[in-house]
């Protein structure tokens, strides 16, 4: 019965109305430059390094009441930013690898482009939560040995969704194959993240902040 429903959620979004509009937005944008997509990664990447700044340096300060120093914030600022930007790189090349096993083929770069302007969603969270702690002060909540069910519950906002659902749509429209399968390869970054992550955790004991950042 459930995979009856799941079948039927997939239909749908392959059928409906505002679905069609959300297609025809994808085919509009491989047009468009690659820049601007480069943009709003850049601008999502920077939002998020900024997030894990004020909260990395509120950790510390309550941790052991004493700071380690700019050039250590700075390195930490450096690599949110270029962790960020090859996520992005690294998933689109996991895109088109999949989709060759399809037996489908596309341009890269393109794909690059429209899985920018699909993360669009992304930006909104990534600035909403930079604008959240910066007004607020609220100091990050550090997660022990999260397990699987941490690691989904972080993953898994109604940004992420989102933008894994419009990332299907560009898949489906840079590589030529049907929603279905390009659901199946939006996913597979982040299931093959949560899976590296759910073992670190439970292994290893890392912990993590709401953006990522790695404590021992």
């Amino acid at each position: 019965m459930s995979g009856v429903r799941c079948m039927g959620l997939i239909n749908y979004f392959e059928e409906n109305t505002m679905i069609n509009r959300i297609n025809a937005y994808f085919k509009v944008r491989k047009e468009e430059k690659f820049w601007r997509a480069f943009s709003i990664i850049l601008l999502t990447s920077i939002f998020t390094a900024a997030t894990s700044y004020l909260n990395l340096t509120r950790t510390i300060i309550t941790l052991t009441n004493s700071s380690p120093g700019g050039l250590f914030y700075g390195l930490v600022v450096a690599a949110s930013i270029i962790t960020t930007f090859f996520g992005w790189f690294l998933s689109n090349l996991l895109y088109k690898g999949i989709s060759l096993l399809f037996g489908a083929n596309g341009s890269l770069k393109r794909m690059l482009t429209l899985s920018g302007y699909a993360s669009i969603p992304m930006l909104i969270q990534s600035a909403s939560r930079f604008v959240y702690f910066f007004v607020s002060g609220e100091k990050p909540v550090l997660l022990i040995n999260e397990g699987l069910i941490g690691v989904i519950s972080e993953h898994f906002t109604i940004f992420k969704i989102l933008t894994l659902i419009l990332t299907s749509y560009a898949i489906s429209e840079n590589y030529s194959i049907s929603f279905k399968k390009s659901l199946l390869i939006a996913f597979s970054p982040l299931i093959l993240i949560t899976l590296i992550r759910s073992i670190l955790s439970s292994f290893f004991g890392v912990r993590l902040d709401r953006n990522n950042i790695l404590f021992n």
